[in-house]
């Protein structure tokens, strides 16, 4: 199980398309939706999503997939 973000912290996850999204965390909580863990969290541009704990990508492969996003 992933563990618990925390408020203000970046994480990356993989939403239930398969993509993966960065987000700035706001909130956290014990049962988000369907009693499982999961946060709130907004993208650079201000837009608000919503995940599952289970979804947080390892901040290793997460650190990589942003370097690789953001190479010219």
């Amino acid at each position: 199980m992933a563990e618990q973000p925390r408020v203000g912290e970046m994480i990356v996850y993989k939403t239930f398309s398969g993509m993966w999204r960065s987000v700035k965390v706001t909130a956290v909580y014990e049962a988000v939706k369907n009693g499982s863990p999961g946060f709130d969290g907004v993208d650079r541009d201000g837009n608000s999503f919503w995940g599952y704990n289970d979804q947080i990508i390892p901040e290793e492969d997460a650190y990589a997939w942003i370097v690789r996003a953001n190479a010219p």
